[in-house]
């Protein structure tokens, strides 16, 4: 029988069909507790080294029964599989590894192949434990000890010890940064060349800057924000007063800024604003001299 991910007795019935060219399904058919043959079946010589009586099942439109011989795979052969390898997360006996088996080599082992066997923990990180096949499994024989297999195949859910991940905040190094950072990154505000250039790094918004500005972003922002900036005091959410521009000029690679425009706003908005919260980033470019074209 061929190395499968599926289950032993499936398996069967498919190299079954396979031979005979044939469609069974698993409720056409019974099939016997398989017995070993030790080079002969019925004092007749046989190469292979398990015999299974399928009889057909009562309800099935089928008649009769016969005697099948195949070969049952030897579990030592599994560690011979092309890159081997078995990880678990403090597995205590063998039936913790079924799922980690299939896993990471494709066996779909059930509590129908092998037995429960207990796992050896080796004091150094490291587990062994000695896989053992049923008597009544339709796909193995014999015994394999796997040995110094090391931890992993925790599930998430258990091992997460909170909801955020800290340090996947892309632009910024600040996780409140990152709305901001992002929110205005794909509008373009040359048509507010002035506006923007007229902003002093390092000196708040006066009211009328903050209103204008307020006024630019609303011309362009479709976002969640859309018609909600303002220079309200009183407002944390796209309240623009208080605001400090952080740098107003040319574009740097540094500032993790949209490379298509020369220039860039970075913007702080107050402590306070939280929605969006952070350092924000206005791009532009030189206004077009009509006269000049």
């Amino acid at each position: 029988m061929p190395m499968y991910m599926q289950e032993s007795k499936v398996s069967l019935l498919n190299y079954l069909n396979a031979k005979n060219a044939t469609s069974f399904k698993l409720t056409d058919l019974v099939f016997s507790a398989p017995q070993v043959i030790n080079g002969t079946w019925r004092g007749v010589a046989n190469p292979h080294n398990t015999a299974v009586r399928v009889t057909a099942d009562a309800g099935s439109i089928f008649q009769g029964t016969v005697v099948i011989t195949y070969d049952r795979l030897e579990l030592k052969e599994i560690i011979k599989i092309p890159g081997f390898i078995l990880r678990a997360d403090h597995p205590t006996s063998a039936y913790g590894l079924l799922d980690q088996l299939a896993t990471y080599n494709g066996l779909n082992f059930t509590t129908d192949d092998i037995e429960d066997s207990p796992v050896t923990d080796n004091g150094d990180g490291t587990y062994t434990v000695t896989l053992t096949a049923k008597a009544g499994s339709y796909g193995w024989v014999g015994s394999v000890t796997i040995a110094n297999f090391g931890q992993g195949g925790a599930p998430l859910d258990r091992v997460l010890s909170g909801d955020a991940m800290p340090g996947l905040n892309y632009p910024t190094s600040s996780d409140g940064d990152v709305y901001g950072a992002l929110y205005l990154y794909s509008y373009d505000f040359t048509d507010f060349y002035d506006l923007l250039l007229d902003l002093e790094p390092g000196v708040p918004l006066s009211d009328q800057q903050a209103a204008d500005l307020a006024a630019a972003i609303n011309e362009l922002d479709v976002s969640s924000g859309a018609g909600a900036w303002n220079n309200s005091p009183d407002l944390t959410q796209f309240s623009l007063q208080g605001a400090v521009p952080f740098y107003n000029g040319l574009n740097m690679p540094e500032f993790l800024s949209n490379s298509s425009y020369k220039y860039a706003l970075l913007l702080d908005l107050r402590v306070g604003v939280t929605i969006p919260k952070g350092r924000m980033v206005l791009h532009f470019n030189d206004p077009i001299d009509s006269g000049s074209v």
